[in-house]
């Protein structure tokens, strides 16, 4: 998708400085260039420059997109009716929400790794919580937002924080043991078996 500036097609930031010696600037200014040149919005930034936001698509529709390096990622509605990216880390994870398509309401979503999942997929439903919004999302993959328990529309705020895969767990335990082994075998005065 060939991304836009009032109209105008363009490859990378449109960079403004005031010309005005007289009082000199105190910040550069950037125009993210948007999906169709019909408007966007910027509602976060990380430490190395990518910003995730809104811009309207051609069918005025808003889509999250996300920023970073001269070029624009159209996240997509993810099926829905738009979608909103509001929080990005230094990675480049994207956290946002989105409209479900035949749903009503919000659900909250991750994008990583050039796809967007719902964050009621990624929890577990036995806890009987709807992420509607993620707002923020931090290095740790830590993510913030707004939800509602299930049967109850009180918004309540929420932390989500990553659960170590079981797979990688496992095989740290057993390069952990592995070394352990090595080292152990490399010292013929200490025994193997413990004994």
């Amino acid at each position: 998708m060939v991304p836009h500036i009032d109209g105008r097609d363009v490859s990378g930031p449109v960079e403004q400085r005031r010309a005005d010696d007289a009082h000199p600037a105190e910040f550069h200014y950037t125009v993210l260039p948007t999906l169709t040149g019909q408007g966007g919005t910027a509602h976060a930034l990380n430490d190395v420059g990518g910003v995730a936001g809104t811009s309207t698509g051609s069918t005025g529709e808003l889509h999250a997109v996300y920023y970073a390096n001269g070029q624009i990622v159209d996240i997509g509605t993810l099926g829905g009716r738009l979608s909103d990216a509001r929080g990005v880390n230094n990675s480049g994870v994207v956290v946002g929400a989105y409209e479900p398509a035949g749903v009503q309401g919000l659900h909250g979503f991750v994008y990583r790794d050039g796809q967007a999942i719902d964050l009621n997929d990624l929890i577990d439903p036995a806890e009987g919580f709807v992420v509607e919004s993620a707002r923020g999302i931090n290095n740790s993959g830590q993510i913030v937002g707004t939800g509602h328990r299930v049967g109850d529309t009180t918004p309540y705020s929420y932390l989500l924080t990553p659960v170590p895969e079981p797979a990688g767990a496992l095989a740290a335990t057993a390069a952990l043991a592995l070394a352990s082994l090595r080292r152990r075998s490399r010292n013929p005065h200490v025994p193997l078996l413990g004994g």
